[in-house]
C-alpha cells in the first residue's frame, strides 16, 4: 500500500519506536497465476438463493478499539494484501450484489443521473396524512420514521438550524452520484410538508426523564423547533425510503459474512470496495464506514449490500458544516498528534495556515482549487481502503472521467436548492475534483485499453489500443513515449523498444523480437507485452498486455495494469 496523507508517514518512521511490538494488520503481496489464468468473476453469480441470514450489529465501539485503532496504528506500516481478487481478465469488475455496471458502462443521462434509484411512485406523497411512527430525539436535528398516504415509510431528517440545504442537499446529491459510479443505495428524496399534515402514530411512544409515554401532536411542535421551517409551519426534509427486504445489520470492510454463501471474496479484496476511497474523495465523504453500509435479505433470497446516508458528504458534516481540516486529517490522527507534541508545536498541516470561509450556509466547506486526492482523508480507517493499490485507484478513476459535466449538474440538481448559485457553484466544485482525481490516479499507471493485434508476421505484430491519457485529453501525443518490452519465456523470444503515439485514439505499436522461436508454449504459457505510457515527470508502472501462442499467431487474451504490490 502507497502511505498517504501529506506526509504523516516521515512522522510516524520518526516514531516507529512506540508502536514497536504492535502487530500489523497488513502482510506481504500475494502471488498469484497471471490475470488470464484464472477463472473470471461472472455477473450477478452473488444472486443464488441462500437461506435468510441472521442479523447483526456494527458494535461501533468495539469495532473502533478493536479494529480502527490497530489499522491507525500499523497503517504506515502496512505493506498492503496485493491485487484485488474479484478481476476479469481485462481487469474490470462485473456487476454483483455489491455494484452494478452504470456510468462508463451504459448510457446515463443527466436526467437517469437526477432520478438515480428514485421513481416519481415512490417520492413522498405531496398531500393526505403523514403519519409519525417513531421519533429521533438525541442529536442536533430532529428525526422521524413516518408513513405517508401511499403506504410509504420513510426515515425523515432535517437541515441544522440556519443552514438550511446543508445536510438534505448534500444527502440527495452524494446518493445520485453513488449510485452512477455504481452502488446500490436507498431511494432518497428531498420533500416538503406542512405541519398541518402531521398525525401521530397510537403506537409510538418518546421518553422524557428516563420515562417513556405516548408520543403527542406537540411533541412534535416542540422537536421541529430545532429545525428551520421555509415559511410559517412548512418545513423543508430529507427523506429516505425503506428499503425493500429484510435489514440485517451493516457489512464489514474486511473478511466474509459467514451467513452467506454468496460472500465468495474476503471485502478487503473486492475492488469495488478498495475503490471507494477514490469515490468517496470526489463527493468528499468522510463519514465512510461500516454504520453507513445495510446487508439486505432481498426477494427472491439473497443478501443485497448497500451504501446508505450521505449526509456527511460534499461541504456537510451532517449537524454543521465542514471544517478545513475534515477532509485531511481524522478527528484522532494518532501520528500527527505525535508531531505535534515532538515538534512543540512547529509540525503544521497546509489547513493549519490557510484559514478558509465555508461557501454558504447552503453548502458548507469542501476544497476546490485546494483540493489534493493524496492527501485527502477519510474520518475512519478502514481494511479495504488500505488494500487499495494503484490499478484499483485507476480503475475508479476510469469511472469518474466518464461523468460528463452535464451528469454532475443532472445530479446537482437533485438537491433542491433554492438558488442557482449554490448549484452552480457545487457542480463546479465536483468538476474540479472530478479532473484532479483522474489525473493524479491515470499518472500512476500506463493507460492502455483495449488491446487487440491489429496484423502480425514473422517476428513482429502490430498493436492497436487506445491510451486513456491521450484520448481523454489528460496529455498530448507529444507529451508522450511509448516504452514497450515483449516477452515469451516458452517460445524463448524477446525484444523492447520505444515508439510515439498517433494524433488520433486509435494507436498502433509496432512490436518485433528475436530468440529461436520454438514452438513451446501452452494453455498456462503467455507472452506478455508490458507498456509503459512515457510522460513528462512520470514513468507509471507498466501495463501488461498477456498474449496466448496459437500455432500461427498471438491472440490478446488480457490486461493488467500497474504494480500489484503497490
Amino acid at each position: 500500500m502507497r502511505p498517504r496523507g501529506g506526509g504523516s508517514w516521515i512522522i510516524a518512521w520518526a516514531v516507529a519506536a512506540l508502536v514497536a511490538g504492535i502487530a500489523l494488520t497488513g502482510c506481504a503481496a500475494r502471488s498469484f497465476d497471471p490475470l488470464p489464468l484464472r477463472p473470471e468473476p461472472i455477473a450477478y453469480a452473488d444472486t443464488l438463493l441462500i437461506p435468510e441470514p441472521e442479523e447483526r450489529a456494527e458494535r461501533r465501539k468495539l469495532r473502533a478499539l478493536l479494529v480502527h485503532g490497530p489499522l491507525q496504528l500499523a497503517e504506515p506500516f502496512d505493506p498492503g494484501e496485493g491485487e484485488s481478487l474479484n478481476l476479469t481478465h481485462d481487469d474490470d469488475v462485473v456487476s454483483s450484489a455489491w455494484w452494478e455496471r452504470r456510468v462508463g458502462y451504459r448510457r446515463i443521462t443527466p436526467e437517469d443521473l437526477a432520478l438515480g434509484p428514485t421513481s416519481a411512485e415512490n417520492a413522498p406523497a405531496t398531500s393526505g396524512p403523514l403519519e409519525i411512527k417513531s421519533v429521533k430525539t438525541d442529536g442536533v436535528t430532529p428525526g422521524f420514521t413516518m408513513k405517508d398516504a401511499n403506504g410509504h415509510t420513510y426515515i425523515v431528517k432535517f437541515d441544522p438550524p440556519g443552514l438550511m440545504h446543508l445536510t438534505s442537499a448534500a444527502g440527495v446529491i452524494g446518493n445520485r452520484l453513488m449510485w452512477g459510479m455504481g452502488f446500490h443505495v436507498p431511494e432518497d428524496y428531498v420533500t416538503e410538508f406542512d405541519f398541518s399534515r402531521l398525525v401521530v402514530d397510537e403506537d409510538a411512544t418518546i421518553e422524557e426523564l428516563g420515562v417513556e409515554r405516548p408520543l403527542t401532536i406537540e411533541d412534535l411542535r416542540t422537536l421541529l423547533e430545532r429545525t428551520e421551517p421555509i415559511e410559517g409551519e412548512r418545513y423543508l426534509a430529507f427523506a429516505s425510503l425503506y428499503l425493500p427486504g429484510v435489514p440485517k445489520g451493516p457489512f464489514f470492510f474486511e473478511g466474509r459474512r459467514d451467513d452467506d454463501p454468496n460472500d465468495y471474496f474476503d471485502h478487503q479484496h473486492r475492488r469495488e470496495l478498495r475503490a471507494l476511497w477514490v469515490f468517496s474523495s470526489w463527493i468528499n465523504d468522510t463519514d465512510m464506514r461500516e454504520g453507513n453500509t445495510l446487508d439486505v435479505y432481498v426477494k427472491p433470497g439473497y443478501l443485497r449490500h448497500y451504501l446508505i446516508d450521505f449526509g456527511a458528504t460534499m461541504g456537510s458534516s451532517s449537524t454543521r458544516s465542514k471544517h478545513r481540516k475534515d477532509e485531511t486529517e481524522r478527528p484522532i490522527d494518532l501520528y500527527r498528534f505525535i508531531g505535534r507534541i515532538a515538534t512543540l508545536g512547529l509540525y503544521k498541516q497546509p489547513w493549519e495556515d490557510h484559514p478558509v470561509e465555508p461557501l454558504g450556509p447552503a453548502l458548507g466547506f469542501m476544497y476546490g482549487e485546494g483540493f489534493d486526492p493524496d492527501s485527502w482523508k477519510s474520518s475512519w480507517t478502514n481494511p479495504a481502503f488500505q488494500d487499495m493499490t494503484d490499478a484499483d485507484s485507476y480503475w475508479a478513476a476510469k469511472i469518474l472521467a466518464a461523468f460528463t459535466d452535464e451528469q454532475i449538474r443532472g445530479a446537482v440538481g437533485a438537491g433542491g436548492f433554492s438558488d442557482h448559485r449554490s448549484a452552480d457553484t457545487l457542480t463546479a466544485l465536483l468538476r474540479l475534483r472530478r479532473d484532479r482525481i483522474v489525473e493524479y490516479y491515470y499518472e500512476r499507471v500506463s493507460t492502455v485499453e483495449e488491446p487487440i493485434v491489429a496484423r502480425q508476421h514473422a517476428g513482429s505484430l502490430q498493436l492497436s489500443f487506445k491510451d486513456l491519457g491521450i484520448d481523454q485529453h489528460v496529455w498530448t501525443p507529444g507529451e508522450t513515449t511509448y516504452d514497450w518490452r515483449f516477452r515469451d519465456p516458452a517460445r524463448r523470444l524477446g525484444g523492447s523498444g520505444s515508439a510515439q503515439p498517433r494524433s488520433m485514439p486509435e494507436q498502433m505499436l509496432d512490436v518485433s523480437w528475436t530468440g529461436s522461436g520454438g514452438n513451446g508454449g501452452g494453455s498456462d504459457q503467455l507472452a506478455t507485452l508490458e507498456i509503459t505510457t512515457r510522460r513528462p515527470g512520470f514513468s507509471p508502472d507498466p501495463a501488461t498486455v498477456f498474449l496466448r501462442w496459437e500455432g500461427e499467431g498471438y491472440r490478446v487474451v488480457g490486461i493488467a495494469h500497474g504494480d500489484a504490490r503497490k
